[in-house]
């Protein structure tokens, strides 16, 4: 017995030695080699329950090893939009895992502050994010600025630095005004700057979710700043008309921006203040001098028909006759022929707001559009009605304000209004209710047959 075992011993020890020896001989290939690992490749396959592995072959046959994590397939399970949580489970295992919200799954811009006091905010949309610095321009109001990567935010519309955030989406009647106009802007199908800006050049931008310290704090308005004021890529200049000039006296402003109540609000590289004001002055004195004839023959040197033609048929559907006379913007993108773009659309289709009548309470040029051009502005006025400015089609556009936003989202942005009692279906009728009593006004006006 004792000669077997050891017989058996003597082997064992013997393999052992073989085996390191060769192990020895196959690593390290001898001392002056350095391994050349190759690609990972797969070695072993994951599941959800064991960790799979990868290998590393050096030409001398050596190999390391890394494991992989385990297989799981997860697939969106619910998502907690007031806690901007969403919970993943894997349909194989059902292992569940809670991930941040994102804003591809929320489909909706979402905007972070971590900490009021960093100064700093997170965008994300779509597959974008950025970090900004931020201005707290209070009653829940921001501005921030981006680095880099604007135009991803901007839908297209152009490269965009500079933005804004605003608080109350569900009664934000202004930004419903903007996206009216845009559709009128854009039913001409004309590729220029104005039309492929964020909706024609009146601003308001797109919703996005706001939260604070990991609180969903609503839904607010995401606007590139230059947007709101027609500053679209290619523009000149931009001159806005303030409250302090009478806008049916504009034969009185033709002399200095300070003293006319005109404010140049931008001007491009090479093209100063004071060419954009002598440019300014001709199309003011233009519209003021001429009648008739001269008026009509010479206005496409000055003005842009079709843009103010749209602008004033939408302004006499969703302005305020407040706002119309009080502020009116002007953008020029070739220095000489002038646009007038919606501004300051606060007051559109709000209780008490005070409609627009198409032969006063509006600018010279408008009236002056309605005396020599009247049968182009009928024709233009049959156009909207039978296209963006029909009802069913002004219902649909304010329905998908609200559409574009995930239910469960605007559930708790009507939550969150419930004590001034903002809610979606209110903000619709109220809309479609002023919509219906100035169509029905227009169509008289302009003889819709």
């Amino acid at each position: 017995m004792t000669s077997i075992r050891s017989h058996r011993i003597i082997a064992f020890l013997l393999f052992i030695s073989l085996s390191l020896s060769a192990a020895l001989s196959f690593s390290s290939c001898g001392k002056q080699h350095k391994h050349e690992w190759g690609e990972w490749e797969p070695y072993i396959e994951s599941t959800c329950y064991i960790a799979g592995q990868e290998r590393s072959l050096c030409s001398c046959g050596a190999a390391k090893y890394r494991r992989v994590a385990l297989a799981h397939e997860f697939e969106l399970e619910s998502v907690d939009l007031s806690e901007k949580t969403m919970t993943m489970v894997c349909p194989k295992c059902s292992t569940e895992e809670v991930r941040e919200l994102t804003s591809d799954v929320a489909h909706i811009a979402l905007i972070t502050i971590d900490d009021v006091e960093s100064g700093l905010l997170t965008v994300e949309r779509g597959e974008n994010t950025f970090t900004a610095s931020f201005a707290d321009l209070g009653g829940g109001a921001y501005s921030f600025s981006l680095s880099e990567g604007a135009t991803s935010l901007a839908d297209g519309s152009g490269e965009f630095s500079d933005y804004t955030l605003t608080p109350g989406y569900l009664g934000s009647y202004g930004a419903i005004a903007a996206e009216l106009y845009g559709n009128v802007v854009r039913s001409r199908n004309y590729t220029d700057p104005v039309s492929s800006a964020v909706n024609g050049g009146a601003g308001a931008g797109y919703p996005a979710a706001l939260y604070i310290a990991g609180k969903f704090g609503g839904i607010c308005t995401l606007t590139p700043t230059d947007a709101s004021f027609g500053m679209t890529p290619g523009a000149q200049a931009s001159i806005l008309a303030l409250a302090a000039t009478e806008q049916t006296e504009l034969r009185n402003v033709i002399d200095t921006v300070d003293g006319s109540g005109f404010k140049i609000v931008y001007t491009a590289d090479g093209f100063g203040d004071e060419a954009a004001l002598q440019s300014f002055n001709e199309m003011i004195s233009f519209v003021s001098q001429n009648d008739w004839d001269d008026f009509r023959d010479g206005l496409a040197a000055h003005v842009n028909f079709d843009r103010a033609a749209d602008e004033m048929l939408f302004a006499c559907v969703a302005g305020d006759a407040g706002c119309v006379a009080a502020n009116i913007l002007w953008t020029t993108y070739d220095g000489t022929v002038w646009i007038p773009v919606p501004y300051k659309l606060d007051n559109s289709f709000e209780n008490g707001a005070t409609p627009v009548e198409p032969d006063h309470d509006c600018n010279l040029l408008w009236e002056k559009l309605n005396l020599y051009m009247a049968e182009e502005l009928n024709a233009r006025w049959r156009d909207l009605r039978y296209g963006p400015l029909a009802l069913d089609s002004i219902e649909g556009t304010v329905r998908a304000h609200f559409d574009r936003i995930p239910q469960e989202l605007l559930a708790l942005d009507e939550k969150l209004a419930s004590e001034v009692s903002e809610s979606r279906e209110k903000t619709v009728a109220a809309v479609m209710e002023t919509v219906n009593s100035n169509l029905a006004r227009l169509d008289v006006f302009y003889v819709l047959q």
